[in-house]
């Protein structure tokens, strides 16, 4: 990327064209999600020194893939991010609670006198997840508002992936699926294309009972071939050997999201089929006005030499586009603040704002004694109480709720067997607490009787003490239990 200036020399960095490779980038994420969009980082960024910081419980990561892309990045946990230092940090979601995590204790040493050098940038998916301590975005969308005050620019996510050998044509779709997406127009799209094409679906990320129903409807075709949740390499395996990727339509496809499997076809030289109005990108490839079946006759009567045409105009798409991210990454870093100024800049609206207020409300002011201290926080145990019993009583009305509304979308046959089927659960329950009594009572029986006939066994032991003859005889006569006898 550019020159980069040592910490000593100078605290803000410009990257130009004779950066050395030494300068540290860092992608962050705690989160679990946007894994996709290290590539295109890694490509934009490199010949520099990039370490990435995930979350621990990520699964179906797509690290351990641009690892083999990209040898020379450094994969690390995201807890170690704060002890380590960084120039330039990249997070993959605008709202993950990075900053609350790293600046509550860096706070005190910028009062201190000690500078946060390094800037932050951030990807942007929509236009909520602006925060408040970053000026620098990257939108994926073109199409998408850029947050205000900030520099924001667009980047389409796009690699130098694998290429793959086409032997048969499969047409690929990526991601999540539901019910609702396999329509008349899907239908009739996978039925007229059985004898001449295979269609792949490459499911990722998705809850068990929308993939229970997935699976049943698209049993009923000949031509599809199921993968649910596989490991990166062997889903990328699976993508380069298909000849087309799908994208879905609107309504299921939002307009101002960016979808992960854009990015995955261009990057591997894979022409995807797409509507007109989803395409604000202007990718080269199958365009469509409403429907897939509009593309039925141009697939079975495509030849080789047309296709390979395709992929050329795709491939030229990405190579213009790599370039183009690596120069607006550099423009997006050049002129945006460090996040020492950012900081810096609200600390002193706060001293503004705080010096305000006490002058404003000086007559108001009380002293604060450490009883008073005890009492609030006393106070906030109880509400703390108070609000997890609340949280836990609409939990459980939620629950009763939502159980009441399944029963009645319910037919009444299907009413009728879960009564059944509850009234047998119940009664198996009092039957088992009636067996579980009556155990205890046999088994409280048998050790009674053992304890009787142990003391009845026994034999007596009287034991008897002399008489105390002093004592007066009318105490004697009516009162024996002074003798012991």
């Amino acid at each position: 990327m550019g020159k980069q200036d040592t910490h000593s020399n100078n605290s803000n960095h410009e990257i130009n064209d004779e950066t050395p490779p030494s300068f540290k980038v860092s992608i962050v994420t705690a989160m679990t999600k946007h894994t996709e969009c290290i590539g295109f980082l890694c490509e934009a960024l490199k010949g520099h020194e990039i370490t990435v910081y995930l979350n621990g419980i990520i699964r179906y990561c797509y690290i351990d893939y641009f690892k083999e892309l990209y040898p020379n990045i450094i994969v690390k946990r995201f807890i170690s991010f704060r002890n380590d230092n960084h120039e330039c940090v990249i997070k993959l979601t605008g709202y993950e609670p990075l900053y609350i995590q790293k600046y509550h204790k860096v706070l005190l040493k910028l009062l201190s006198g000690i500078k946060l050098k390094n800037k932050t940038i951030s990807l942007i998916h929509t236009i909520q997840q602006q925060h408040k301590f970053i000026d620098g975005y990257i939108k994926l969308n073109p199409i998408m508002r850029n947050p205000s005050k900030t520099k924001t620019e667009y980047m389409l996510s796009v690699y130098n992936g694998k290429k793959g050998i086409v032997k048969d044509r499969r047409i690929a779709y990526i991601g999540k699926i539901t019910e609702e997406v396999i329509d008349e127009d899907f239908d009739n799209f996978l039925k007229s294309l059985r004898h001449d094409i295979k269609f792949v679906f490459l499911i990722k990320h998705h809850k068990e009972e929308e993939l229970i129903k997935v699976r049943k409807k698209l049993s009923e075709y000949d031509n599809v071939i199921i993968y649910e949740n596989m490991p990166t390499k062997d889903f990328i395996e699976e993508l380069i050997k298909c000849s087309y990727v799908l994208i879905r339509k609107e309504p299921y496809q939002k307009l101002y999201l960016f979808t992960g499997a854009i990015a995955l076809a261009i990057s591997h030289d894979i022409p995807i089929i797409i509507q007109k109005s989803v395409n604000v990108y202007k990718i080269p490839g199958m365009e469509f006005l409403k429907g897939y079946s509009e593309k039925l006759g141009e697939l079975k009567t495509t030849q080789t030499y047309d296709y390979l045409k395709m992929k050329k105009r795709l491939k030229d798409f990405k190579e213009k586009h790599m370039k183009k991210n690596k120069i607006i990454i550099k423009r997006i870093y050049n002129s945006i603040k460090t996040d020492g100024e950012l900081l810096m800049k609200r600390v002193l609206i706060w001293e503004e704002v705080a010096a305000i207020a006490k002058d404003k409300y000086k007559d108001k002011i009380k002293e604060t004694t450490i009883e008073d201290v005890k009492m609030i926080i006393i106070k906030g145990k109880m509400e703390m109480r108070r609000m997890k019993v609340l949280k836990k009583m609409e939990r459980a009305r939620r629950w009763e709720y939502m159980k009441k509304k399944e029963i009645e979308d319910k037919s009444v046959e299907d009413q009728l067997k879960l009564r059944e089927t509850e009234d047998k659960k119940r009664m198996k329950r009092l039957e088992r607490r009636k067996r579980r009594s009556v155990s205890i009572g046999e088994k409280n029986r048998k050790i009674l009787e053992l304890d009787r006939r142990s003391i009845s066994e026994t034999p007596r032991i009287i034991r008897r003490s002399p008489v105390n003859r002093r004592s007066d005889r009318n105490n004697f006569r009516f009162d024996l239990s002074k003798n012991n006898l």
